[in-house]
């Protein structure tokens, strides 16, 4: 029987006063019976323990969530796993879900099988994904996930480590697998193509990514094929290998990836692979080792040792001295410290006194949003002090709303949306000022932005 409950704060849920929570395993013995149960807006709340179980979520616009949504604490992840069983995909998305389709805090493992996507399958539909540690996983394109057929799902604060596929070990991006990740990290994983990722047409957006220790005969790190132009800020890809690209590998097919405020470092062979001399890699401000002579090597680029806090024991945080700091795109929106962005996945804290500032004087920092006026996409950068529920409106200057990327209940810690200048069915709004209104518990900014086609 489901329990009705009234929730207070928790806007993440549903746009109503009341949502309905199935519990599982207490009222449901697996998370896929409750699921089937689900109306639009429900949440599917699934304690500590081991499934077994491949899931669908047969076109809900539901939330399936650890206890990790009511308590911020990052073991509930870990402790709440969808085993795979080695019989398929850990979770698909195959029924034209939207952004209301919600996966929150779990562990996906053992996941596998000879399509696509052994952890997550992820086919013409746009999904949230947040919180989520893939590992150990196995298929034919995207041992970890696999985005393609118009998807554009969103995710953040995901770890991809250790599964492997024949093409794209841990991120399989094909036909307008046109995702946005942010805090990603993607490490260990193998593949004959793009042991990391690999992208094929398709235009994903990833932001503040780490991609380490991965490992392919082509693109240890990234592999770009087929009239892709990915887009990569913030960037620390490290230590990958491969017989051809350790860091990105390029093929001839317009492939273009753009890299900004980013590092590329230690990388075997090479940092960048390119094939094609008509369609280079677009790379700026960023630190690229031994890649002074290169045609590629764009505006504000660097070729110095990022001096990371300690690389042998993957930390990647940059160091006191680094060249990295306050030297990325000095148009991007600035760091949670108030300074120039700064080269890499992980921002340097400068003074104390900027910190204080952002965490304990105001519910949150709002950096604006970057690039403005914007053609195909913006991003707004903000800091929250505490958890907190979290909304962005966009208006007409007339007060009409038009969209809202988010509207969830998010922890502490800094946060981008992307929104790429669509109302609520997903159809292009047209050139001009819109306003836009930024949420965070009692405490909200407004801003303006123009939007140029």
């Amino acid at each position: 029987m489901r329990i009705l409950t009234i929730i207070i704060g928790l806007v993440w849920l549903t746009t109503s006063a009341t949502a309905l929570i199935l519990n599982v395993p207490d009222e449901y013995s697996t998370i896929q019976s409750a699921i089937t149960a689900s109306s639009s807006g429900d949440t599917v709340l699934v304690q500590p323990g081991t499934y077994q179980q491949n899931i669908t979520f047969q076109g809900r616009a539901v939330t399936v969530a650890s206890t990790y949504i009511f308590t911020g604490e990052e073991s509930a992840i870990e402790q709440t796993i969808i085993n795979g069983g080695n019989s398929n995909s850990c979770v698909r998305f195959n029924n034209d879900e939207t952004a209301s389709s919600k996966l929150i805090g779990f562990t996906l493992t053992n996941g596998s099988t000879d399509y696509y996507g052994g952890g997550i399958y992820c086919y013409g539909a746009s999904p949230t994904l947040s919180n989520l540690i893939i590992t150990g996983n196995s298929s034919e394109g995207g041992g970890g996930m696999a985005f393609f057929s118009h998807s554009s799902a969103t995710g953040s604060d995901i770890l991809v480590e250790d599964n492997s596929g024949d093409e794209g070990g841990g991120i399989y991006c094909h036909d307008f697998g046109d995702i946005i990740m942010t805090d990603l990290v993607v490490r260990n994983n193998s593949s004959n193509h793009g042991g990391g990722i690999l992208i094929s047409y398709s235009d994903p957006i990833f932001s503040n990514t780490v991609i380490y220790d991965n490992n392919a005969p082509f693109g240890g790190g990234v592999y770009v094929y087929n009239y892709s132009t990915p887009q990569f800020y913030n960037a620390t890809v490290t230590g990958n290998s491969a017989d051809y690209g350790g860091g990105f590998y390029c093929s001839d097919l317009q492939c273009q990836p753009n890299i900004y405020s980013s590092i590329l470092w230690q990388n075997t062979p090479q940092e960048v692979f390119a094939l094609s001399t008509y369609y280079p890699p677009v790379i700026t401000y960023t630190d690229v080792e031994d890649g002074t002579w290169e045609s590629w090597f764009g505006e504000g680029c660097i070729d110095d040792d990022p001096l990371f806090a300690n690389p042998n024991n993957n930390d990647f945080h940059l160091t006191v001295g680094s060249p990295c700091i306050d030297t990325g795109d000095p148009d991007a929106p600035p760091d949670p410290d108030g300074t120039v962005v700064d080269m890499g996945a992980y921002p340097f804290t400068q003074n104390e006194e900027a910190t204080v500032q952002i965490t304990d004087v105001t519910e949150f920092t709002l950096a604006g949003n970057y690039p403005n006026p914007f053609n195909l996409e913006t991003v707004f950068h903000y800091t929250l002090r505490h958890n907190a529920p979290v909304e962005l409106v966009i208006f007409t200057v007339a007060g009409q709303r038009l969209a809202t990327p988010v509207n969830q209940f998010q922890p502490a810690g800094r946060h981008q949306v992307n929104w790429r200048g669509v109302d609520y069915q997903g159809k292009a709004l047209a050139s001009g000022i819109y306003l836009y209104r930024l949420t965070a518990g009692e405490y909200q900014a407004t801003g303006k932005i123009t939007l140029v086609k």
